[in-house]
């Protein structure tokens, strides 16, 4: 009989789907009564970041910008609000890869008088 050789392991002919990129790590550098300034750790392979914000820790998070840079100003807040966020970075083909952990900002309130809460 004919010794039959394995036949090699089917590789893909495209390329293989790349590593995951990993999660950022993010942090507030500083807010203002309508604006959050974030900066996150550069993700190696990333071509561009996108910040999600949230109005609660475990609410949806949605997409509010997308930056190349590892920092980014969120403008047209509420003041004395706080706000949640995280980064994710996306490749050249637009995979994202894990969240960041979550950062929590409060703007900083336009009175410090005490007014009686409305809650909507």
């Amino acid at each position: 009989a004919t010794p039959v050789t394995p036949a090699p392991t089917a590789q893909p002919t495209a390329t293989p789907a790349p590593t995951p990129l990993p999660a950022p790590s993010i942090s507030v550098v500083s807010t203002t009564s309508s604006s959050v300034v974030l900066s996150w750790s550069a993700v190696q392979g990333a071509s561009g970041y996108s910040v999600l914000q949230s109005q609660s820790a475990s609410g949806a998070f949605v997409p509010v910008t997308t930056t190349s840079v590892t920092s980014a100003t969120i403008s047209d807040l509420n003041s004395g609000t706080t706000y949640y966020f995280r980064v994710v970075a996306f490749d050249a083909t637009g995979s994202q890869g894990a969240q960041s952990g979550t950062a929590a900002a409060a703007t900083i309130p336009v009175s410090v008088a005490r007014r009686s809460a409305s809650w909507i």
